[in-house]
């Protein structure tokens, strides 16, 4: 499986519910996000849900600065909005 940096819940959640029909599409087939994908396992992809880095965060600490960034990358090449937390 895969996952990308933010999940398409949290970017509904974010402002993805007002985008056109083809926005959505847009987003998951993103090539230049490509990076933006790790590998991971149903039942982690599952735990993560539509959270955020505030809630949960990827088991590995050495993960941590890469995915804040992408996280960051993604909410503003889509203009996705960012909570306080």
């Amino acid at each position: 499986m895969r996952q990308e940096a933010v999940l398409f819940a949290e970017a509904w959640d974010s402002g993805a519910s007002a985008w056109s029909t083809q926005r959505p599409e847009a987003y998951a087939d993103d090539l230049a996000a490509a990076t933006h994908l790790a590998a991971a396992t149903a039942r982690s992809n599952r735990s993560m849900s539509e959270q955020d880095p505030a809630e949960q965060l990827p088991p590995a600490a050495e993960a941590h600065c890469r995915y804040f960034a992408e996280w960051e990358d993604m909410k503003l090449r889509y203009a996705l909005s960012v909570d306080q937390t």
